[in-house]
């Protein structure tokens, strides 16, 4: 039996270059493509039918600019957990942590936090997430208008 050159234990390399990198690099572009995928609920306006072959480079330094967006991200989510937690009142806070447990526990299997998995981003595991999403915007917009 012949090892085939490009394959990886988990598959193509080409699907998901940052499964073969050396560890920081792997983990600051993971943590990278949880702000991407973020942003693709935030702005869905910049859609691929692929996202392989070096779509997105790789975050290879800690003083990458775009490691602001993974900053931001951890920070808004903790900020939501914060204030769900300990600041809002009760009925608020079960909106925010379902909404949040909506957003993220769905989301878990694809960040390849756990294992790697065979994609870079795909819009497909963003379904149920989105639901979490909307859920926070409108319980959002309906706090605006209840101070309005």
């Amino acid at each position: 039996m012949y090892p085939i050159k490009h394959i990886h234990a988990f598959g193509y390399v080409f699907d998901n270059p940052a499964s073969v990198a050396q560890t920081p690099t792997r983990q600051l572009t993971y943590n990278y493509l949880l702000s991407v995928n973020a942003w693709l609920l935030l702005l869905p306006s910049s859609l691929c039918c692929d996202w392989t072959m070096g779509t997105i480079p790789l975050v290879e330094s800690f003083t990458d600019v775009r490691n602001l967006g993974t900053v931001a991200v951890y920070i808004v989510l903790a900020k939501l957990t914060y204030h769900a937690l300990f600041l809002a009142p009760r009925h608020h806070a079960q909106v925010i942590i379902m909404s949040l447990a909506f957003l993220v526990l769905p989301f878990l299997p694809a960040t390849n936090l756990f294992f790697p998995v065979g994609f870079v981003v795909a819009e497909r595991v963003l379904y149920m997430p989105s639901m979490g999403f909307c859920m926070l915007v409108a319980h959002g917009f309906s706090n605006l208008l209840d101070r309005v």
